[in-house]
């Protein structure tokens, strides 16, 4: 357990400290100015180059607080040796990751889709003061910046899209998409009254059905944990191939929380043990499943209310009791009766049922004793003690 929690922090300062010491190394070099994209578009694919002397900054305006915003980047040229970064500075926090996007020291990806949570929602603090509720209500404002220490040009594209159906609520059925590069989550409410929901995925066949995944819940705060090196650090999380659940209760999060879903880069982690073990002998195998870009799984969330009335619990008391006592009965009676009341009990015929007596009751107590007396003298006969 020691090993894995270090691995995670190692993995965790690789991309969150490193690439922020690289955004405050470029900026505070003298000379360089961000090549601006002001009142930047939202669906607008732009295609540029960047470079140690040449960065690029976008700002957006997103009108509404309550749409989340998805952030997609690409480029095919960058390596480990000179990855870029993208920064994303927004009123109250900052975000940033780099391409290529490295997974457990192994998997590269070059596309790398993130989202943003909506503005209204709370930080990790939860403070918001007068003046930044003044400016959201006009309209949050960001800026996207993509940098490098590279001095020779890496092409990178960026788009930016707004995602309105981000929140939900009541007893939805949302089928999403995601994949190790590509986290997936959506912003729940639960319904009024409600105190108890039970959270359902199942895996589409046709799309990754079998593909090892995570189903997490988490606080509504931002930035959320949507990548694997913060997932397994916050709220609550369970492995799933083709189908998982998770209940969820009104106290955990207050009645409002995030649902994310994101696809593992190999399925380890959804074997067996002895499997695992197995495989892992030879890490070259977790490349023989299907690798980069192409695990890509479809799956259907549904949230389903499981709240139980007083009446339930009463129902789900008696009832045994009253099924228990009622097979208790039917055995004592049986073991007393003949042959022929048997065959009325079993057709109800309540005239042929006659209740045991003392005479009957001693009759089959003597029964048994001379049985058991009778198997004692055999045993004795052929020799046993």
């Amino acid at each position: 357990m020691l090993l894995i929690n270090q691995k995670q922090k190692r993995q965790y300062c690789m991309h969150k400290v490193i690439p922020i010491l690289l955004f405050f190394t470029v900026v505070s070099s003298e000379g360089i100015v961000p090549l601006r994209v002001d009142d930047a578009a939202f669906d607008k694919v732009y295609e540029k180059d960047v470079t140690y002397s040449s960065p690029w900054a976008y700002t957006y305006t997103n009108a509404s607080g309550s749409d989340a915003i998805r952030i997609t980047v690409t480029s095919l040229k960058a390596t480990e040796a000179d990855p870029i970064l993208i920064l994303v500075k927004r009123q109250q926090s900052v975000l940033s990751w780099q391409i290529p996007l490295i997974l457990e020291d192994t998997f590269h990806y070059t596309t790398v889709s993130r989202i943003l949570c909506p503005s209204e929602n709370p930080t990790p603090t939860g403070n918001q003061t007068n003046s930044m509720r003044m400016r959201m209500a006009k309209g949050e404002e960001f800026t996207i910046e993509i940098i490098t220490l590279s001095t020779d040009p890496i092409p990178f594209s960026i788009r930016t899209e707004t995602i309105s159906n981000f929140q939900q609520e009541g007893q939805p059925s949302l089928k999403i998409q995601a994949s190790p590069w590509a986290p997936q989550y959506v912003q729940y409410k639960m319904r009024e009254g409600a105190h108890r929901i039970l959270i359902k995925l199942d895996s589409a066949p046709e799309v990754g059905g079998n593909l090892c995944s995570f189903l997490s819940i988490q606080s509504a705060r931002c930035p959320v944990g949507d990548l694997d090196t913060r997932l397994r650090l916050d709220g609550r999380f369970q492995t799933v191939t083709t189908q998982g659940a998770i209940e969820v209760s009104r106290e955990q999060f207050n009645g409002t929380f995030f649902i994310a879903v994101l696809v593992k880069p190999h399925d380890e982690d959804c074997r067996d043990r002895q499997e695992m073990f197995s495989v892992l002998k030879s890490k070259t195998n977790w490349l023989t499943n299907t690798s980069s870009h192409e695990r890509v799984k479809t799956v259907v969330i549904s949230v389903i209310d499981i709240d139980l009335k007083q009446n339930h619990y009463v129902i789900a008391i008696v009832a045994p009791v009253a099924i228990f006592v009622g097979f208790f009965l039917v055995a004592i009676t049986l073991l007393q009766s003949s042959a022929s009341e048997w065959i009325a009990v079993l057709f109800m015929k309540l005239d042929g049922i006659t209740l045991p007596t003392k005479e009957r009751t001693w009759g089959i107590s003597r029964l048994m004793e001379r049985s058991v007396h009778g198997a004692y003298k055999h045993a004795k006969t052929l020799g046993h003690p």
